[in-house]
């Protein structure tokens, strides 16, 4: 779904784009080459080109808000897309990991009276982690973006950040070396689970945690070896690793059924 120029307002824009006319933006979107990527009860999110004084390949995300409680949090910016503005501005400012460019918020009214909110992000280039877990890359590969991961992980909680949602599917990779020169880049492209621990001691067994139950509900379990480079790149201190690992064995064996609501993979069968 995508947002109606007539009925719309604009919540937030990033200051580079201030003086975009996004009615005008929006009228511009080839719906025929629009690309559907996922569709739930509240949320849809599309790629689409957009005329940005250019063509430019973004991500919109739309979110119902129905009911009152949305209402409020609409009026308060406390949306999950007001969330996701805040986390990716939080991991800039911070340059504790790589994330998509929010671009703008917009409000908008469909014909049938139903507010939506749309945020529209840049567009990253790659694929998730987790695809590139589904469809197992070449050995060298795999042991660099276990070590890329497990050092992302680690730089985002020195930054004192923390996040609730730091699953494969939320990362993309951006760059890979062929010759492994340069270690792999990771972008996080869903921040809503993105938050300032200020000068809390940061608990890392959760973010750890989560980068394992996705793909384990997937089917594409990592190997025990790739587990142990990515847990041996966020703690260089062999007894603390241990403990961690122990640790995130027993969070694991407490969660339950992993396998996800909705299918990241698309039709690949979970479980």
């Amino acid at each position: 779904m995508l947002p109606s120029p007539q009925q719309m307002s604009v919540q937030r824009c990033s200051e580079a784009l201030a003086e975009t006319d996004w009615s005008r933006a929006l009228a511009s979107i080839d719906l025929s080459a629009a690309r559907l990527l996922k569709h739930t009860a509240d949320t849809t999110v599309v790629r689409a080109q957009l005329n940005l004084g250019g063509s430019r390949s973004c991500i919109l995300k739309t979110q119902r808000l129905g009911g009152l409680w949305n209402a409020i949090r609409c009026r308060l910016g406390a949306t999950r897309l007001d969330r996701q503005w805040k986390g990716a501005q939080l991991l800039q400012r911070a340059k504790a990991m790589p994330t998509a460019e929010c671009l703008a918020l917009l409000r908008w009214k469909a014909g049938d009276g139903r507010t939506f909110l749309t945020l529209i992000m840049e567009d990253l280039p790659g694929r998730t982690l987790l695809e590139h877990m589904a469809s197992p890359p070449e050995p060298r590969t795999r042991r660099l973006l276990a070590q890329a991961v497990g050092a992302q992980t680690r730089g985002l909680l020195k930054a004192h950040l923390f996040n609730r949602d730091h699953k494969p599917s939320n990362l993309i990779v951006t760059s890979m070396d062929p010759a492994g020169d340069q270690p792999p880049t990771l972008a996080l492209v869903d921040t809503v689970g993105i938050g300032d621990a200020g000068a809390r001691a940061i608990e890392p067994i959760r973010p750890l945690t989560s980068l394992m139950l996705e793909p384990m509900g997937c089917n594409v379990t990592p190997r025990l070896a790739d587990r142990m480079r990515t847990l041996r790149a966020f703690e260089p201190d062999r007894d603390t690793r241990r403990k961690l690992w122990k640790r995130i064995d027993a969070a694991i064996k407490a969660h339950g059924d992993p396998t996800p609501k909705d299918n990241p993979l698309g039709d690949r069968p979970l479980g």
